[in-house]
């Protein structure tokens, strides 16, 4: 999902920056982000909703958040570049962990669908805790990690003063986003079992153990967010629109 994105951001704000032929594409795709962007937000923060299939919610949230980094990549400018940078490292580890999660209550299960999982989560304590800190994380709650791309994301929109409508749009994706997150958490630990689970146990170690790594990293990355801002992210999108950089690097190689 991260590479092909990484590659359009190359192409827009390093081979492409500076060449007046193309400036006119360049910011008609910039716009195009912009708008595929909210509409991937909404679109996905929608249908998270109505899943019944808890991978399938997992990745309509996915979409949500790429929707996000759309958003960030179409402004251009380093507000919304570091904005979306920050928010694909926050979804990577938030995406891996409730995946991961995901898979090791349905090993445990042997169902993806969420009726058949209720009430599974109580008997794997582990796994749920990581489940809900990676779903408060994508959420957007505070002080986790993705609160903080998020953060990022908002201001850079209130700072281009035409665009700052669409600050609405991040707000309420993110609430339906928290809905569908805390709606698979609901069946999965609070909702009353469908079927006997006093068999279900603890994923094995191999499973629980990078669940917690994934999950002390959304807390962590999220407590350290400003110095991790200036001295990885902010480096890096100085990084992305350095051109003559990128042309000697690539000459050398």
């Amino acid at each position: 999902v991260k590479a092909a994105i990484s590659a359009l951001m190359r192409y827009l704000f390093t081979i492409f920056r500076g060449a007046t032929s193309v400036a006119p594409i360049v910011q008609a795709l910039s716009y195009a982000l912009i708008m595929l962007g909210v509409i991937s937000a909404i679109i996905g923060s929608t249908l998270m909703l109505l899943q019944r299939d808890i991978k399938r919610l997992i990745a309509y949230g996915t979409i949500l958040n790429i929707g996000y980094i759309a958003m960030g990549m179409g402004l251009g400018n380093p507000g919304g570049l570091s904005a979306a940078l920050f928010h694909i490292i926050n979804h990577a580890i938030g995406k891996a962990l409730l995946f991961m999660a995901a898979g090791a209550f349905i090993h445990v299960a042997g169902s993806r669908d969420l009726d058949e999982l209720a009430g599974v989560g109580k008997k794997m304590p582990l796994t749920s805790a990581a489940f809900l800190i990676g779903a408060l994380a994508l959420a957007g709650v505070p002080p986790l990690n993705a609160f903080m791309s998020k953060l990022l994301l908002f201001m850079a929109y209130l700072e281009m003063e035409w665009l700052a409508p669409l600050v609405v749009v991040i707000v309420i994706t993110s609430v339906f986003g928290l809905l569908g997150y805390l709606k698979a958490f609901y069946y999965v630990y609070a909702k009353q079992p469908t079927r006997d689970v006093a068999h279900i146990k603890e994923a094995p170690k191999s499973m629980v153990l990078p669940l917690l790594v994934l999950a002390s990293l959304c807390i962590l990355l999220g407590l350290i967010a400003p110095v991790f801002v200036e001295k990885v992210i902010a480096p890096a999108t100085s990084s992305l629109l350095d051109v003559q950089s990128y042309v000697s690097a690539a000459e050398d190689f």
